[in-house]
């Protein structure tokens, strides 16, 4: 742990104001970044019951934040909605963090977070490590904890929270690109883009591959009902899921969840893999297509 860090924890042994813990050298990267957004600043002086994740000096992404705000005019209020995502609601000690859970956050710019309450972020606990794990994947782990401030507690972390973004960025950045590419060819890439609150069961690359000789049979309406069949009308995390669990699709039919031998099916797909955050809600990576 750092002289700066320490020294930080020392002075915040006892709640002071935020304003106070801002002034410590520890957190003067985070610092200056706020300065330009003294309403942000106001609002969390003013606030109880939070938790800030603050960007250490050197953090990762902190450097990328600090100048972000000449690129607004492409991406109005990102810096604004990053700020904001850093704040969890409720005070949460490193103690009560449990192994997984998806908490809510302050970030509830609409063009950033399209689910109920607050965008989330998933809170985990790793080789006794508190981590948070954001859009794209992007993890970031508590160096110092539980420092008290008039609002609740903050905890110091290694890299700056990435704001989830839009499904159809999110399955080509994770490598889904034939369901993205489909999606787009379709004319579905913004409408699923702008729903609210789903959770998108994403086939992968190879899945697409083995189903490609049904996908041609397919006309452009049947291939739009099965693309829609992937996405269910609710968020649903990991925590979520238990066996014979049945939920509504946008296509209309439901999708029947099966848990068996520690591994999670979605009809008879395989989840391969979990929880990756998006703008509206969530995506689980399957390895098979869902037909109706």
């Amino acid at each position: 742990m750092q002289p700066l860090t320490l020294l930080l924890l020392a002075a915040t042994a006892s709640a002071q104001s935020l304003a106070s813990v801002l002034t410590n050298p520890a957190v003067s990267e985070l610092a200056a970044v706020l300065s330009a957004y003294p309403a942000i600043v106001k609002t969390l002086s003013g606030a109880k019951d939070i938790t800030i994740l603050a960007p250490a000096n050197g953090a990762r992404g902190l450097r990328q934040l600090a100048g972000a705000a000449k690129y607004e005019k492409y991406a109005p209020g990102l810096t604004e909605a990053t700020l904001t995502y850093h704040v969890l609601k409720g005070a949460i000690p490193a103690s009560a963090v449990p192994a997984n859970a998806f908490v809510e956050t302050l970030l509830t710019n609409g063009n950033y977070s399209a689910v109920t309450g607050g965008q989330r972020v998933q809170a985990t606990k790793k080789d006794g490590k508190v981590v948070f794990i954001s859009g794209g994947g992007a993890k970031s782990t508590v160096t110092a904890a539980d420092i008290k401030f008039d609002g609740g507690v903050i905890h110091l972390i290694d890299a700056v929270l990435q704001p989830p973004q839009a499904p159809s960025i999110v399955a080509r950045a994770g490598g889904l690109t034939t369901l993205a590419s489909t999606l787009a060819s379709q004319g579905l890439a913004k409408t699923v883009d702008g729903l609210k609150g789903i959770t998108i069961f994403a086939p992968t690359n190879a899945a697409f591959d083995a189903a490609s000789g049904l996908i041609e049979t397919l006309s452009k309406e049947q291939l739009a009902g099965a693309l829609t069949y992937h996405v269910v009308k609710a968020v649903a995390y990991s925590t979520d899921v238990k066996d014979g669990l049945e939920v509504p699709t946008v296509q209309g039919k439901t999708l029947k969840i099966t848990v068996k031998g520690g591994s999670v099916y979605v009809n008879k797909a395989k989840v391969i893999k979990t929880d990756i955050l998006t703008k509206n809600g969530v995506v689980h990576v399957i390895d098979g297509v869902l037909t109706p």
